[in-house]
């Protein structure tokens, strides 16, 4: 199996589904954009020495996970008050 070209064809069926769904939820366009871009990286990291069995499923708990995590890391850099 050749992954790059895997992960070429779920990007293209699948990309504009998994931002449309995590934009929905985040309300974010750009984020959601950045984070699929960023599970599409991981996943050619990750897929050669594991090829997930819902890959779809796979992009989206990665991509939701790193919005979550870079929301929260925002939310922190904001709230501390200043000395």
């Amino acid at each position: 199996i050749n992954i790059e070209a895997r992960v070429s064809e779920i990007a293209r069926t699948s990309r504009g589904r998994l931002v449309a769904m995590l934009a929905a939820a985040s309300r974010d366009i750009s984020a959601a954009e950045d984070t699929v871009s960023e599970a599409f990286a991981s996943a050619l990291q990750k897929w050669p020495s594991d090829f997930p069995r819902n890959p779809e499923g796979w992009l989206m708990t990665v991509a939701r996970n790193r919005l979550r995590d870079n929301a929260k890391s925002a939310f922190a850099r904001t709230s501390v008050p200043l000395r």
